[in-house]
């Protein structure tokens, strides 16, 4: 990844990602120029920091900073710090036993996810034994009335 390179690691997340100098992703961070190479569980990573935009975004996120490791050969955030308005670690996210959902679009899936908050103790860990993507899912499962109804 350089300068001008455009990855949409998890999109739906955390928006699209422009590596270069002082860029943007979509929920209004700004990051350095160049991303940090390491490994992370094994597996070659870049590591990229990022902070909000704005003293709003700051306020409405409640995070001062993100630290993510990328898996390089898919561009996946394998782990991902979130820092509170103090700049303390508040809770550390790490996605595990990732699994291609989409060839053609080269889109994975954390099968293993676990979060802990480093504040309060607090952990959850979700594991998922199927996933499928790109699935039929019928419009009356999105309407008011479907939503709101109790079984």
């Amino acid at each position: 990844i350089g300068a001008g390179t455009t990855v949409s690691p998890q999109s739906h997340l955390i928006g699209p990602l422009r590596i270069g100098d002082k860029n943007r992703i979509g929920t209004g961070c700004v990051f350095g120029s160049e991303p940090q190479h390491t490994a992370y569980a094994g597996q070659p990573a870049w590591v990229i920091e990022s902070t909000p935009k704005t003293p709003q975004i700051a306020a409405d996120s409640g995070y001062s900073k993100r630290i993510s490791w990328l898996a390089k050969d898919n561009l996946v955030s394998v782990k991902v710090d979130f820092y509170d308005a103090t700049g303390a670690l508040l809770k550390t996210v790490e996605n595990r036993q990732l699994k291609l959902v989409d060839a053609r679009l080269n889109k994975f899936q954390p099968m293993d996810v676990q979060v802990k908050n480093h504040q309060t103790g607090h952990s959850t860990h979700l594991k998922m034994e199927r996933f499928e993507a790109n699935t039929e899912v019928a419009e009356s499962y999105f309407a008011a009335s479907y939503l709101e109804k109790e079984e």
